[in-house]
């Protein structure tokens, strides 16, 4: 029997491997759906009509002050796209640029630097303060309270100070907050090292896994904390494959987060008719594979379709190494 070829993502490359045919249990991409004919605009209009929220710029009426979080360079994010979009609003409302900060919502991944700011921010690097997020430094920090699941939290000072606080970014499934996006960009996103570590270690609590919200105590408790915090509004889309924005969802945090994510499901759940003894997955390329401690997610994920005791194998490029010094203990 002739061999399949398969080519899977690998950095900015792809990777060709042979499968042979009669092994071969199936092959299991995205499914397609249409992106925006035009990104900028379905922003615009994702804008002029919230989810269960006044528009915006009402909101920002008023306000001496404005943080917009942002994902960091793990995530393929546009983020100059979604700045643009929420700064036209601001504008709209009368906020000048000295009044706007914009933060990167890094955990405990590295900061960005410069020129990743620069590309993030587009037009308004330079225009707009910026900063990374640091979990390590107390002084930038500021408590929150205690969560129902107990954890103390302490939060990214010039986020919770800011009169209006926005959060932004992509949905996608998380192996166990069960979508990564909304206000999980102030929760691990925004928070205190040792409460981001909390909630990693809750990773195999029953009712964790991809595609759950409702019943998975870790993605309560971070839409917990997005209340707690006080997030005003949310900006969120569901990429493609390859990375084009099919949706856009702006509003209630909470609501417009989860109408996103009905567009991650029609793309990405798939079903495998049985496991396999070898399963060969990819991150899906670069950022997602940019390290192993990203590159991991997809091992998760590859092992709800393997037999017990078969084999995973990942093409990830990991050109940033480990990712994580803490990481690499733990391992």
């Amino acid at each position: 029997m002739a061999d399949i070829r398969i080519d899977l993502p690998y950095g900015h490359d792809k990777l060709a491997i042979q499968v042979p045919t009669e092994k071969l249990v199936g092959t299991f991409l995205p499914r397609a759906l249409a992106p925006v004919a035009d990104a900028a605009e379905a922003l615009r209009e994702a804008l002029a009509s919230p989810v269960a929220s006044p528009r915006l710029k009402d909101l920002a009426a008023g306000a001496r002050s404005v943080a917009v979080a942002i994902e960091d360079a793990t995530r393929p994010v546009p983020n100059a796209l979604l700045i643009d979009a929420v700064m036209s609003e601001l504008d709209a409302a009368g906020v000048s640029r000295q009044q706007v900060k914009v933060i990167a919502a890094t955990g405990l991944h590295r900061p960005m630097t410069e020129d990743e700011m620069a590309v993030a921010l587009g037009r308004w690097f330079g225009l707009v303060a910026h900063e990374n997020h640091d979990a390590d430094d107390p002084q930038r920090l500021t408590r929150l309270g205690i969560t129902r699941l107990g954890t103390e939290i302490s939060v990214n000072r010039s986020f919770r100070e800011a009169d209006l606080r926005i959060t932004t970014g992509d949905v996608e499934y998380h192996q166990f907050c069960g979508y990564g996006g909304g206000v999980k960009c102030v929760y691990p996103g925004l928070a205190d090292a040792a409460a981001i570590r909390a909630n990693h270690s809750r990773m195999d609590l029953p009712g964790t896994g991809p595609g759950r919200i409702d019943g998975n105590p870790v993605r309560e408790e971070v839409n917990e904390v997005g209340r707690m915090a006080k997030v005003h509004f949310n900006l969120s889309m569901a990429m493609d494959a390859e990375h084009r924005i099919v949706a856009v969802r702006a509003g209630d945090p909470d609501l417009s987060f989860r109408q996103a994510c009905r567009f991650v499901d029609e793309m990405y759940a798939v079903e495998v008719p049985r496991r396999a003894d070898l399963v060969i997955a990819s991150p899906g390329g670069h950022p997602k594979d940019i390290e192993l401690y990203q590159s991991q997610k997809a091992i998760e994920e590859a092992t709800q379709v393997v037999e017990p005791g078969g084999n995973v194998l990942v093409l990830a490029r990991c050109e940033e190494g480990s990712g994580s010094q803490r990481f690499e203990q733990w391992m």
